[in-house]
């Protein structure tokens, strides 16, 4: 009986911790220059606040994917490998689900 109660404690706590990560959104990332031809480098997507934040991904053929991104807003700035980054640009990411992130670089 003892062994029941473990078990089923143990299931309850693992349904517990996994449960915050299926609330964070997943970002996926698309590069792109002024005539639409893909630019690798890197995304980084940061806050602004009493809790900084911050996400980063390197992109392969101008796309990346940022998993576990917490709801909120961010700024996101893009660094190609040659060249200067961007201007950071207010984005807002949902709470949770797929989101498209389309980036112009310079």
């Amino acid at each position: 009986m003892p062994f029941r109660w473990i078990a089923a404690g143990l299931c309850a706590i693992a349904i517990l911790v996994a449960s915050p990560a299926l609330a964070d959104a997943r970002v996926l990332v698309r590069v792109s220059n002024p005539g639409g031809g893909v630019v690798d480098g890197v995304v980084s997507l940061s806050s602004r606040g009493d809790s900084k934040k911050r996400f980063q991904c390197r992109t392969s053929r101008g796309r990346c994917t940022i998993n576990r991104v917490p709801g909120g807003t961010y700024y996101v700035v893009f660094t190609p490998g040659k060249g200067k980054s961007t201007s950071a640009r207010k984005v807002v990411i949902p709470p949770k689900g797929d989101v498209q992130l389309r980036v112009a670089a310079k």
